[in-house]
């Protein structure tokens, strides 16, 4: 199992990218407009004493600023919205947010979702073979930035990414980091397809916030008690 010291917010090339704020550029987390999709576990859900669940807020008063507005509009997509990725097992997508040509033309995004990572949870099994191996952004979570039209899939645009593992490293709930957004490689603005691939450049950034530590803790603590993610699996079964 890995040990070492975590980013506080990756990029897939292992770059340190993300910064901690004291305020979310003064918007606070789970605003009314914030939409809460992903798996809700009761409130008395419990693990070795340690609420298993995973929070994740996003807030993004610019999200990519101008240019990814004035890009949806030019494709004919007119809302733009985040969304949150669990390693594949859950996930969420916020509420579609209209661009208002001639005013801010980055309107204010907002994310908030909930989700378990009890035993038993598809989630919950992903964290364990991830933190069991050396590789540091198998444990990666992702914010991304959709354009819409509200007829067809969203567009992906950009996505921020964040270590999951360095909770337990730093043994704190990550409140307000400003992650930085990459295009992905379906966005127009990835030259070439890259994807966000090395020498790739951030078109704007949001404010995050993932609090998990209790369940990461018990995860970890899982881990190293019973020597691999299988055994845990078998024994949480």
């Amino acid at each position: 199992q890995s040990s070492g010291s975590r980013l506080s917010a990756s990029h897939p090339n292992g770059q340190s990218t993300g910064r901690h704020l004291s305020e979310p550029n003064g918007h606070p987390n789970g605003h009314p407009n914030g939409h809460t999709s992903g798996s809700e576990p009761g409130r008395g859900s419990r693990q070795n004493g340690s609420v298993a669940t995973l929070a994740a807020d996003a807030v993004s008063s610019k999200s990519a600023g101008p240019r990814a507005a004035q890009l949806a509009l030019e494709h004919g997509l007119t809302h733009l919205q985040l969304g949150f990725d669990l390693l594949g097992a859950d996930g969420s997508l916020g509420e579609p947010v209209a661009i208002v040509r001639g005013e801010s033309e980055h309107p204010l995004l907002l994310l908030k979702a909930r989700f378990s990572l009890a035993p038993g949870t598809a989630a919950r099994a992903k964290l364990l073979h991830a933190l069991a191996l050396d590789d540091q952004t198998v444990s990666d979570v992702s914010f991304t930035l959709y354009a819409t039209d509200l007829r067809s899939p969203p567009v992906p645009l950009a996505h921020a990414f964040f270590n999951l593992e360095q909770l337990v490293t730093e043994r704190t709930d990550a409140l307000n980091y400003e992650l930085p957004l990459f295009p992905t490689r379906e966005s127009p603005f990835s030259e070439g397809g890259d994807g966000g691939g090395a020498g790739a450049q951030a078109i704007g950034a949001l404010v995050a916030s993932v609090r998990a530590l209790s369940a990461m803790q018990a995860i970890d603590d899982s881990l190293d008690r019973h020597g691999s993610a299988a055994a845990a699996l078998r024994a949480e079964a």
